[in-house]
């Protein structure tokens, strides 16, 4: 099954619009998808709750984080190797 192009934001948005009380043919409308998507992802998310959807929001956040540090960190690694190599090829 491929991966959702709605992001998790969205997905919430359209749970609490439906609780809200607006019709699942406004939603399928603005959002761009089918009745039975919109069927299955209410099913999903009540059946996660709502606890679950802010851990993996939590634990997107933290990822992307983690990644900005590890691309920083390469970044400084690789600097720090070029200088080296070049400082010990002039003193040879």
């Amino acid at each position: 099954m491929p991966p959702s192009r709605l992001s998790v934001t969205v997905l919430t948005s359209i749970a609490k619009d439906l609780k809200a009380g607006v019709t699942v043919k406004t939603v399928c409308r603005r959002y761009h998808v089918s009745p039975q998507t919109v069927y299955r992802w209410r099913k999903k998310l009540s059946a996660q709750g709502t606890s679950s959807i802010e851990r993996l929001r939590d634990l997107e956040s933290e990822n992307r984080k983690l990644k900005r540090k590890v691309a920083e960190l390469s970044l400084d690694y690789n600097t720090l190797r070029i200088a080296l190599i070049t400082q010990a090829k002039t003193e040879c």
